[in-house]
């Protein structure tokens, strides 16, 4: 049985993008990007089929330092890259650029291979010292490190995973160049009862904190509990119950329980959908009584033939559980505007989300992708204040054996709507173009990537940002 989380970009990426997820691999939720530059990302532990995102394409072709392959051991890699970026506080009137160098030592290990052992454990740690060539930012250092525990046994399957990460890039919320700290557990379990039965668990924990005192710190939580019970080959069904709570610096917290049955339907292997619903109980904020409203969702994936396929989401729901689980949403500052301040409803109901993506893969050399996301959230930043985003994103890849050439577009749109329903000043449209290449094997033991973007922001804050950037990675 497949039931996918989506978590979709736009982000720009995706997330701002659109992570997929199975059940089988919750704990990959945290597939953020680290980046001492917009597009600069230096672990990619899993090569996804096909990037349904920008970010999904970004992290596809600009990752850097190494690729766990599942084999047991320990693996180490060195990363050198040159970058230069127009605009790096993306000012208005513009500023001079400034080139910076970056050089990303980088260690993983895994206790057992992929399947081979009941127990395993797993971590990888990558610093990046960024060192500045003029202007007036200063040398800085960004860090990632992630470890998961794996249990497999005949009847059940745990996963238990810690990240943690520093950024230093151009915040567009912020308006500025800032510095991010992100910490995350993960838990997810999955038990069979019986023949027939199964208990599925999972857990999320992320908390953030920024330099800019306007984004401030937020704390997201959220876990869902799940028993399905197999009614016919095809048909899954049980109840479920969900548990949610975001707070902040700047707002009250606020948590909600959901009681929902959940039906799960494969067909085939082609056509798939999770479909849940219930009752949400909202409470939390100062003056505000608790609620009870109607929420549910629906997941879909569906594979036409060999060159088609589709899958999609939309809920209905006062915190989204989807932007919890994938709360490391994209580290893509300049435009995912619910990086750091989506949150739970107050006093405006319950929200719709939706997003919907395509593929098209006419031959192993040419794959094509598009993405609609809508998101509407009320902030975390700003009481009072809800933000509606539509996010488009295209993109096509062409490979050339083992080199690979990908160019996307994004296009956001996103009102920060104050009460009383009147757009706020951060009314912005933001769109990016990139085009990136890679190649896996340069020369012996070294990979190749290099990038080059242009952004640009309308509205609130008008700017223009160019980035570009070459990169060698050598695989000791």
């Amino acid at each position: 049985m497949r039931f996918f989380w989506l978590f979709s970009f736009l982000s720009v990426p995706g997330l701002l993008g659109q992570t997929v997820l199975d059940e089988s691999v919750v704990i990959e939720a945290d597939e953020e990007y680290v980046s001492p530059d917009f597009y600069e990302s230096p672990v990619l532990e899993e090569r996804p089929e096909l990037p349904e995102t920008l970010e999904d394409t970004i992290k596809l072709f600009t990752s850097g330092a190494f690729r766990e392959d599942g084999s047991e051991g320990f693996d180490f890699s060195f990363r050198g890259r040159e970058t230069y970026n127009s605009n790096p506080r993306i000012s208005e009137e513009g500023e001079s650029g400034v080139f910076f160098t970056s050089l990303s030592p980088s260690a993983s290990y895994r206790s057992a291979p992929n399947g081979r052992a009941v127990f395993v454990l797993a971590g990888s740690y990558s610093p990046t010292f960024n060192f500045y060539h003029g202007g007036d930012l200063n040398d800085n250092i960004d860090q990632r490190f992630r470890g998961t525990a794996t249990y497999e046994g005949a009847k059940t399957f745990m996963t238990l995973g810690a990240n943690f990460s520093v950024f230093n890039n151009s915040n567009r919320l912020a308006e500025n160049f800032s510095r991010s700290t992100n910490r995350g557990v993960n838990f997810s379990a999955k038990h069979e009862w019986s023949e027939r039965t199964e208990l599925t668990a999972a857990l999320d924990y992320v908390q953030r904190e920024n330099s800019v005192s306007s984004i401030g710190n937020t704390t997201g939580l959220s876990a869902v509990f799940s028993a399905l019970w197999e009614a016919t080959p095809l048909i899954n069904a049980g109840p479920s119950l969900r548990y949610a709570r975001t707070s902040s610096d700047s707002t009250s917290s606020f948590q909600s329980i959901s009681f929902l049955g959940r039906m799960d339907y494969d067909f085939s292997g082609k056509t798939n959908f999770s479909l849940s619903l219930g009752t949400e109980v909202v409470s939390g904020g100062s003056g505000v009584s608790s609620s009870i409203s109607p929420t549910g969702s629906l997941r879909f994936d569906y594979e036409l033939d060999e060159i088609w396929s589709v899958n999609g989401m939309i809920s209905y729901e006062a915190i989204s559980i989807d932007e919890l689980q994938s709360s490391q949403i994209s580290q893509d500052f300049l435009s995912n505007p619910f990086q750091q301040n989506a949150g739970s409803v107050e006093d405006q109901g319950q929200a719709v989300s939706a997003s919907i993506n395509l593929t098209y893969s006419p031959s192993e050399l040419w794959e094509a992708w598009m993405s609609i996301r809508l998101r509407n959230s009320p902030s975390l930043i700003n009481v009072g204040e809800t933000i509606e985003d539509t996010t488009f994103s295209a993109g096509v890849r062409r490979s050339f054996g083992l080199s690979q050439l990908a160019f996307t577009y994004s296009y956001s749109s996103t009102d920060f709507v104050a009460s009383g329903g009147s757009a706020s000043s951060l009314s912005q449209s933001f769109q990016v173009l990139l085009l990136s290449y890679s190649h896996p094997s340069f020369v012996k033991d070294s990979s190749l990537s290099t990038n080059i973007s242009y952004s640009e922001n309308s509205g609130g804050r008008n700017f223009q940002q160019i980035t570009g950037s070459v990169g060698l990675t050598y695989r000791f």
